[in-house]
C-alpha cells in the first residue's frame, strides 16, 4: 500500500510541476506581449492542438500574426515555405489578399496580411498548421 501511495504522490507531483510550467510559459508570453495587445479586445492568440503559437492583431481589412518568439519558428522551414510559395500566393490570385513575411536572423517575426476579413479569417487554419509544424522540428 505504501508504495502505492507513493506512485501517486510521484504521478501528483509531476502533474503540478506540468501545470507550473505551463504556467511560467504563458506569463512568459504575456510578458513578451505588446501592450497593446493585452489592453484591446481585438486582439487574439492564435493556438493549434492546446500549443499557443501566435499573437494576431486584426484590423478591418489587415490581420498581423507575431509568432511565440520561444518557438523559434525558422523562416526556411518547409511548413512555413509552403504557406509562403502556395497558399498565400493563391489567396493574393484568387483574393487579392496581399501578404509579407518578416524575419530577424532567420526566424519568423511576422506575418502580415492585407485583404478582405473574411479571407484573412480563413487564412488563419494553414497559417496556425505551418507554425505548428516549423515548431516542432
Amino acid at each position: 500500500m505504501a508504495e502505492t501511495v507513493k506512485a501517486l504522490l510521484r504521478k501528483l507531483v509531476d502533474l503540478r510541476e506540468n501545470e507550473l510550467r505551463e504556467l511560467k510559459e504563458f506569463l512568459e508570453t504575456l510578458e513578451q506581449t505588446p501592450r497593446e495587445v493585452i489592453e484591446h479586445s481585438e486582439f487574439e492568440f492564435l493556438s493549434r492542438n492546446n500549443q499557443l503559437l501566435a499573437r494576431l492583431i486584426k484590423r478591418e481589412g489587415s490581420l498581423t500574426v507575431l509568432p511565440v518568439e520561444s518557438l523559434k519558428i525558422q523562416s526556411d522551414d518547409r511548413a512555413i515555405q509552403w504557406l509562403a510559395k502556395k497558399v498565400l500566393p493563391k489567396a493574393s490570385e484568387k483574393h487579392g489578399v496581399k501578404f509579407q513575411l518578416a524575419e530577424k536572423d532567420g526566424g519568423l517575426t511576422a506575418i502580415q496580411l492585407e485583404g478582405p476579413n473574411a479571407e484573412l479569417e480563413r487564412l488563419l487554419e494553414p497559417i496556425s498548421w505551418s507554425l505548428e509544424k516549423a515548431s516542432s522540428r
